[in-house]
């Protein structure tokens, strides 16, 4: 079964002036979707997502389609493989990576569907998968201040036990947002906390000092992800953990975090990290450093489905114990998305604060065409040998 043509579509997503919301960073005007899709010989075809801006990414899937288009699906990791190593000035690149990824992630869901097997079957899980429970990321920054924080919070899908809060707007406005969330929620609701790189080393921990107090999880990206240096300063004085992984591509970037013990919480995104493969390597990694693992998902309901299935893939960090202290936690980000909830024919629910996903073989996902013409902004361009 050989690889015969991949395709790129760009979906963009532009909520209303009424809608929008922010990291510390910015406000988010606009999100953007690369489904990436690959079709064999014999006419079996799988959809992946690639993480990043859309334009840049076409690019980047070209430059991968031409590495592996016309080779034998079993041979393409080899063959990428192969290809990373001969321009290697380069082929590091993040926007690479994403590509690779959304291609990756598409040719599990072939291989799923050739074979009639989930993807979570494919990576080694049982028949019927694992349970996973999600954890919301909320209380983005809007216009209306902690007004709009807490409307969020009060909002949550039924059953959400554990809330992200967006912070990193500087280590006052941190303090009354995490307090505001920490009495909303209540003592044994499980929060964690964002910056979203927002920081230098110095401000981070003096954030960390004013939250300490709100019984804080994690605190997600405190400096940006080149500042090695600046979590492994951070790891040694927070007095909480620290979690990243989001921003990095590649076992390199995540083995030089773990080996650091810079962190304590790894989140690799499947459409950003180098797909599948490269993820369970750096579960690997981080389950050798008894780090915890849960993945980044700010993608798609394609994304989301392919990180529930490789989360039941991977093993639990305390493996040997019949009371894990904590769940299999996965991402799930609640603000307006509706290339989250619609994009898919069938897409992952929440119920009783549990993820419940399609049943099928491959992803399990099937695209609602309409939604797809509805978002699209850079129409479908198919490569093939």
């Amino acid at each position: 079964m050989k690889i015969a043509s991949i395709s790129h579509i760009g979906l963009r997503y532009t909520p209303g002036p009424e809608q929008r919301y922010g990291s510390a960073q910015a406000e988010i005007n606009s999100r953007e979707f690369s489904v990436v899709m690959v079709e064999t010989d014999t006419g079996v075809q799988g959809i992946g997502e690639a993480r990043g801006p859309v334009s840049l990414l076409r690019a980047a899937v070209e430059f991968v389609s031409g590495a592996i288009v016309g080779h034998d699906v079993d041979e393409y990791a080899h063959i990428w493989a192969r290809t990373v190593s001969r321009c290697y000035h380069f082929a590091g690149d993040r926007l690479l990576m994403a590509a690779y990824s959304g291609v990756d992630i598409a040719i599990h869901d072939l291989l799923g569907r050739s074979r009639g097997v989930p993807v979570h079957t494919l990576l080694g899980a049982p028949a019927a998968g694992r349970e996973v429970v999600p954890y919301a990321t909320s209380g983005w920054f809007t216009s209306d201040g902690l007004a709009g924080l807490e409307r969020q919070l009060q909002e949550l899908p039924d059953g959400m036990a554990a809330v992200k809060v967006k912070i990193g707007r500087g280590p006052v406005d941190d303090e009354a947002r995490m307090g505001l969330a920490r009495h909303i929620l209540g003592p044994g609701a499980v929060l964690m906390a964002d910056a979203n790189a927002n920081y230098t080393a110095d401000l981070a921990l003096a954030s960390m000092a004013r939250i300490r107090d709100c019984d804080i999880e994690w605190y997600e990206e405190p400096v940006p992800p080149w500042d090695l240096a600046g979590y492994r300063w951070l790891h040694d004085r927070a007095g909480m953990a620290l979690a990243a992984g989001e921003a990095h591509a590649g076992r390199s970037e995540f083995a030089a975090l773990i080996g650091a013990n810079a962190v304590d919480v790894v989140q690799p995104n499947l459409c950003a990290c180098g797909g599948f493969a490269a993820a369970s390597s750096v579960a690997d990694l981080a389950r050798a450093a008894n780090r915890r693992v849960v993945p980044a998902v700010w993608d798609s309901g394609i994304g989301l489905m392919a990180a529930l299935h490789w989360v039941q893939s991977i093993s639990p960090e305390a493996a040997s114990s019949s009371y894990p202290p904590r769940p299999r936690w996965i991402e799930y980000d609640v603000s307006p998305n509706p290339l989250r909830d619609e994009l898919l024919i069938r897409p992952p629910q929440i119920v009783n604060g549990r993820i419940m996903s399609a049943e099928g073989p491959g992803l399990g996902v099937e695209l609602n065409w309409d939604v797809v013409q509805r978002y699209t902004f850079l129409p479908q361009q198919t490569w093939s040998g």
